[in-house]
Formats: C-alpha cells, sequence, structure tokens
C-alpha cells in the first residue's frame, strides 16, 4: 500500500462497512495497523452473518494486528487509570502510543 501508517479504532472498520467515504479512503490508501482487541471486536459483534464475517476477515488480513505484551499493558493500566477509558479503548490506545503510529478513532473520549 502506499500512504501512512495508520493505527486505526473499532469504530473507524465500521464506518468502512457502512460505507463511508471518508473511512475507505483511509483504509485503501494507508498502511493500517490495529490492535488484536479490534479485531476481536468487529469479529465478535454478535449480529454479524458468516458472508459478513468472510468479509470482515478477508479485509483484516491487510492489516497488520499487534498483540499485547507487557509495555502494552503498562501503559493501558496508565491510560485507564488517568482517562477513566474502557478496559479495550486503553489497550487500544496504549498499543498505538506503543507503536508509535498516529491513532484514528471516532471516540470522543481519548487520550
Amino acid at each position: 500500500m502506499n500512504g501512512v501508517n495508520l493505527f486505526i479504532d473499532t469504530n473507524i472498520i465500521i464506518y468502512y462497512f457502512k460505507g463511508r467515504v471518508d473511512a475507505r479512503s483511509l483504509i485503501e490508501n494507508n498502511d493500517i495497523t490495529i490492535s488484536y482487541i479490534t479485531a476481536l471486536e468487529v469479529l465478535g459483534y454478535w449480529n454479524n452473518t458468516e458472508e459478513h464475517n468472510e468479509f470482515i476477515q478477508e479485509l483484516l488480513s491487510t492489516f497488520k494486528i499487534i498483540y499485547s505484551n507487557e509495555r502494552i499493558l503498562k501503559e493501558a493500566i496508565e491510560l485507564k487509570r488517568n482517562y477513566k477509558l474502557s478496559t479495550p479503548d486503553s489497550i487500544i490506545g496504549a498499543t498505538s502510543i506503543i507503536e508509535k503510529i498516529p491513532l484514528l478513532t471516532g471516540d470522543k473520549k481519548n487520550p
């Protein structure tokens, strides 16, 4: 891919599936990195059809997925304490910080 390396939150992928042009452009024109939490949230949605899950897996296969480690854990704890984030959001935010990749999210509350 071309473009820059971006770390995206779950809601950006949801916007992509809803057909938002801005989300499609971001995902299709950049190198995308996500947390394993984002993959879990998108694939674990209870209302996905099998066909939808296959499409999601195909899209996610083009992303770099980062799994947790001790540095991410420590940063997530600090974010959770300091910003009162949910556990998934603190892990996603911490992963972006540790990997030094800008986080794009639709959330109003982020560090």
